[in-house]
């Protein structure tokens, strides 16, 4: 059997599809999703810097809209100021139109009474100006370019598996969940 390496030479590790562990378990309960969210909105406010308590509010903001829209991660990550706000950047929209990445099927995005007030938090306690073609969940850090980019879908599991695990839920969450 072939087996890939990275550069210094250590085998690379991959899924093994046919284990019982690629498979995650939802978030089945109302209490669950609602101690996750406050998890990351405590830890974003106890943050001792700006840059941490900024990656900490835009941890909690799409955790909330993750569980309040249900796409995949990559099309989450990749959302806009604009799917959100109207022109003014100020009024939500009431829905908008979204072409999920993988299957190229049109997912509508409606802002509900939860997602707004999530919305209004994280600007209000960022400071953040949103604009135009501005992504909503960038990366806290520069690749050394001047492109910005949005949080990695790696970066956004690491979130989940420790908040659930930091507030005892039992099982195999990640992004999916």
């Amino acid at each position: 059997k072939d087996v890939k390496c990275t550069k210094a030479g250590v085998p690379k590790k991959t899924v093994n599809n046919s284990k019982e562990d690629r498979f995650v378990d939802p978030i089945r309960e109302k209490d669950d999703v609602a101690r996750i969210a406050s998890y990351l909105l405590d830890r974003a406010k106890a943050a001792k810097t700006e840059s941490k308590m900024k990656a900490g509010y835009r941890n909690w903001l799409i955790f909330v809209v993750g569980v309040n829209v249900g796409v995949r991660v990559s099309d989450l990550t990749c959302l806009k100021w604009d799917h959100i706000f109207e022109a003014d950047m100020k009024t939500f929209r009431e829905a908008a139109v979204k072409i999920e990445k993988k299957t190229g099927k049109t997912k509508l995005i409606c802002i509900n009474r939860d997602m707004a007030y999530a919305f209004k938090r994280y600007l209000e306690m960022t400071k953040i100006e949103p604009k135009s073609g501005m992504y909503i969940f960038e990366s806290g850090y520069n690749r050394g370019d001047d492109e910005v980019h949005t949080i990695s879908t790696a970066a956004v599991e690491k979130v989940i598996k420790k908040a659930t695990k930091e507030c005892g839920l039992k099982g195999n969450y990640n992004t999916h969940s």
